[in-house]
Parts: structure tokens; sequence; C-alpha cells
């Protein structure tokens, strides 16, 4: 009989990076024969069946508006391939909850942060002893908790059978607070093969296909992206700046303002060179074996600071000389190697597949 999963992340929010890293985590507990169901927390939402009719109603009647449509294409994703529990809108709802899964993983994205510290995340609802609790790659880069926050994380911590976080940095700070191994692990996307991300491209038939071009995804808001892509269409030779728009201020090239999910995987696929801020946009250009420029999205004095989460994929690579700020002149045009790349991430791969693994074998044994 399958083992059921509970997985507890931000798969509801119209962010490429956590859409695509949910159905990877969900993919690959598939993958070792796991029912996968997403705890459907979405702090603040109404649950009411009024409100549920009403979202379901205005994601079916048609929009001219592109920003409304990308909203549209994300919850057209979700119901496509996520199974989600009902609703929970606050962590109250979470508490009286009936929870019928074998095992429950957080993770991955940056739901452990100081910055939006929310118990939830670390299982503050579960009982110790009821439900075996783990961790996939949540990330936290900065120390930022108070006291009341550091003994919640204490606490919930000892539930945990297992715990992994996405970086370097985010690994020493839990390693802090519990006596239970916290090991380093990849972001869910890079464990999923390129092809398999190329068959969820081909599930889209009507979606946004260019030629010769520069692609870019800009998180932040500085005014000089403008210039340095115009720099890297010039200097690889692209006859167009395609540009997926979130951010009104980056009103350059050919601006797409309503991509889907699946259209953010082939517009990387299909590019010439990557520029992007995202470090998911970073991941893809490393699975689809891009070149790409990777952007500074902070000053390094900046309190807000999440650089690091770049930096630490780059170390991995050796690519850290490749990271620049947007008012950088110099711009490198040696082409990344990815023979040598991938044999640089082998070890982290084999590393997080055999934490899932193990996972899995200590949930079949119990």
């Amino acid at each position: 009989m399958k083992k059921k999963a509970g997985i507890l992340t931000w798969h509801y929010l119209d962010n490429y990076g956590s859409v695509l890293q949910a159905y990877a985590l969900m993919t690959l507990l598939q993958k070792e024969d796991v029912d996968v169901e997403f705890i459907n927390y979405r702090k603040n939402a109404k649950t009411n069946i009024f409100y549920n009719l009403l979202r379901n109603i205005k994601y079916s009647l048609p929009t001219s508006n592109p920003y409304n449509l990308r909203k549209k294409k994300f919850y057209k994703f979700r119901h496509a391939f996520f199974k989600e529990s009902k609703m929970y809108g606050n962590y109250s709802e979470l508490c009286n909850a009936n929870l019928d899964y074998d095992f429950v993983v957080c993770g991955s994205d940056q739901i452990w942060s100081g910055k939006v510290f929310d118990k939830a995340y670390f299982f503050d609802f579960i009982k110790k002893n009821t439900i075996p609790c783990y961790s996939y790659a949540p990330s936290t880069i900065e120390n930022k908790y108070n006291e009341e926050q550091i003994n919640i994380i204490k606490e919930n911590l000892k539930k945990f059978k297992k715990i992994s976080t996405r970086e370097k940095l985010g690994t020493e700070i839990i390693k802090q607070y519990t006596d239970t191994k916290v090991t380093e692990v990849l972001d869910p996307t890079l464990l999923v093969p390129a092809s398999e991300w190329d068959y969820l491209i081909s599930s889209d038939k009507n979606g946004y296909s260019f030629k010769n071009y520069a692609f870019c995804y800009f998180i932040g808001e500085d005014d000089k992206y403008e210039s340095i892509m115009n720099k890297i269409k010039k200097q690889y030779n692209c006859d167009d700046i395609i540009n997926i728009n979130i951010k009104p201020i980056h009103n350059f090239g050919t601006i797409l303002k309503d991509a889907s999910p699946t259209d953010f995987l082939r517009l990387i696929k299909e590019a010439k060179v990557v520029v992007t801020d995202s470090y998911h946009g970073i991941l893809f250009s490393l699975i689809f074996h891009k070149q790409f420029v990777p952007i500074k999205r902070f000053e390094s004095k900046d309190n807000d600071n999440q650089n690091e989460r770049l930096h630490n994929i780059l170390r991995k690579i050796d690519c850290e000389d490749r990271y620049i700020s947007a008012y950088d002149k110099k711009i490198s045009n040696i082409p990344l190697d990815y023979k040598i790349i991938d044999q640089k991430l082998t070890d982290s791969i084999n590393i997080s597949k055999q934490y899932i693994k193990s996972i899995i074998k200590e949930v079949k044994n119990d």
C-alpha cells in the first residue's frame, strides 16, 4: 500500500520558482511510490464555501488583463498537476485539521526565513510523536529570529526525524537549534532531469516560442537592467530581448506579462542567453545547459540582502566570478563548460537523492 505524504510549502504563490520547486519535490516523492498531497495552508485566505466558489468562478472567466491572465495560468497549472488538501486560512484551522498522512515534509523555498517567520512551517501544529516530520531544503540565510521564535524552532525541531536545508549558511544556522544532524541538499528542481522538464513543456501546446533571443527575468527593480540587457543582446548577437515582466519598471524588449510556468521553462530552454537576478532562473539555466549572466539583486549593505542564495549555488560550480551587479561594465564572454559544471554538481545531487531515499526507507520501515 502506498504511503501518503503531505508537503507544506509555498506551492500556492504565483511565482515561477515557488510553483516549480513544489512540482519537483512532488515528482521526486511520487517516483518513490508515494501518494503526495499539498497541505493547502494559505495564511489569511478566505476559506468558506462562498469564497471558494467565487475563486473558482473568477479563474474560469475570460480576461483581457495580462496580469490576471498570468494568475489564471498559474491556477490552471496547479489544478492540472497538484493534489491539494482542503484550504486552511489560519493557524487555528491547521491545528484542528484531521491530517491522515504517513509523513509530512516541509520545503523547499524560503519558508524558514526569519523575515517571514511562521511557526506553521516548522510543523508547530503537529503534536509530537503523531506524524513523522521531515524537511527538504527549506531556505534560511539570515539569522534574524527573535528569542521567542528561537524557542519555538528549538521545540519543533525535536519532532523532526531528519532535517535538511538548501544553503550552507542555513545549515549552520539551524544546527544551533537542534541536536539532529542537518544536511545541506540541493533545491529539488536540480534533481529532476532536463528530459522530464521537457515533457512538462510539451504538455503546453499553446505557449510562447521565439528565435535568437536573450531572455531576462528580473525580480529586483534596478533601472540599470535595461542597459545591461542591451549590452548582452549585442554581445550574444541576439535579435531580441524576451522579458517576462513582473515589475513595471522593466519596460524593454518584447514584454510578456502573462507567461505561464511552462512558458518560463520553454523561454529559458530556447534562449541564446539567460540574464536574471532570480535563484530559480539560474537553476533552470543550469538544468537546460544555457549560457547565463547572474545579476545581484541586492547591494551588500542592504538589510534585506538575499544574494547569498545565488552565491551558494554559484560557489558549488565555481562561477561566482560571473555574479555581477547591474553597474558592472565587464560581462564574461567565456562560454560555460557544462561537462565541468555537471561534474561539480554530481556529489550534491547524489547526497540530495540519497537523503530523500533515506526518508522513504525510514517511513516504509515504521
